[in-house]
């Protein structure tokens, strides 16, 4: 099990006299989207796959890959089941290992190779237009890729990405949720305190949403993102575009969201890699941003549009 990989053998025996042997039949549901999560779990036979309400997105978890990694985050808040997962048609045999227990053995030292885990599985998640923004990465170069990325927060009531300004970079939410909205009248913004030098915060005075803003158009959630944008090169027409809508922090959770920029992504290519790697991860932006400059809606992030044309709103784009 390559979580466990760094742990000397006698911790793995403890660990395995511990664990508890879960059989699932055919399509039998694990765990749900949501519910805390305080068990990890390794596929022994057969295989599990992943749903998220609200999105096609699965993935297929096969031996000896590990889930439920969640459940060692550091974050309490993200210590909750990001997916439903069901056994294969032929059923899945899998070990649970109690996190309690987890942590009693070897204290929090899995806690870095357990968020480098999750956080590749939300990349894997991540979605342009039906285009999985992995598609054509190894595991490897997105580990890479998740170095550049920075963790950033913004507070209840911010808006991470303003109506009437360019996309500055593209965010991957890890956890919370935002609204995507069109301001329906003035309305006023200060700076956000103690979080994001960028974000800014929806005035008290101002009603639902950013700049008085009127009634939400999509909901972003884990996994989804928006400023996607900002990964063209500069000049693109799509990049230069102003957003035709905010996106602003929903409930009173905080959104956090893995940031990366045109600038960390070049700078990634020309002298963090190199050879036929460098040569991958060129080929890798050239098709995303292909895939971004043929299907973007222009001041839209795409997440945000699929969830309009499936509810048969898309006149909104207009």
């Amino acid at each position: 099990v390559p979580l466990f990989a760094g742990l000397s053998r006698p911790r793995l025996e403890q660990l395995v006299r511990g664990a508890s042997l879960v059989e699932l039949g055919p399509s039998e549901v694990l765990c749900t989207e949501g519910e805390p999560a305080r068990v990890i779990y390794a596929v022994r036979s057969g295989h599990v796959v992943t749903s998220v309400r609200e999105s096609d997105f699965t993935l297929t978890i096969e031996p000896p890959s590990v889930l439920g990694e969640a459940a060692l985050s550091a974050d309490d808040e993200l210590r909750v089941r990001g997916a439903t997962v069901s056994a294969g048609r032929e059923g899945a045999s899998l070990v649970g290992f109690e996190v309690g227990a987890v942590e009693t053995l070897v204290g929090f030292s899995l806690q870095g190779a357990a968020n480098s885990l999750s956080e590749r599985k939300l990349l894997e998640r991540a979605r342009h237009a039906g285009r999985p923004m992995a598609s054509g990465l190894s595991k490897d170069w997105m580990d890479v890729l998740l170095g550049v990325m920075e963790e950033t927060s913004f507070g209840p009531g911010d808006v991470a990405a303003a109506e009437g300004e360019a996309d500055a970079a593209f965010h991957l939410i890890r956890s919370g949720e935002a609204t995507v909205q069109r301001a329906s009248g003035g309305g006023s913004k200060a700076q956000a305190g103690g979080r994001d030098a960028r974000a800014s915060r929806v005035s008290s005075t101002s009603g639902e949403g950013a700049g008085g803003g009127g009634a939400p158009l999509a909901t972003l959630r884990r996994g989804d993102c928006f400023g996607e944008a900002a990964l063209l090169e500069a000049g693109a027409a799509l990049r230069v575009c102003k957003r035709r809508a905010s996106v602003t922090v929903r409930g009173k959770a905080t959104l956090v969201t893995l940031k990366l920029t045109e600038t960390a992504l070049r700078g990634l290519i020309t002298s963090g890699a190199e050879g036929a790697d460098a040569a991958a991860l060129g080929a890798w932006w050239d098709d995303l941003s292909g895939h971004l400059k043929a299907t973007g809606v222009a001041g839209w992030d795409s997440n945000a549009v699929d969830q309009l044309r499936a509810a048969g709103r898309e006149s909104v784009l207009q």
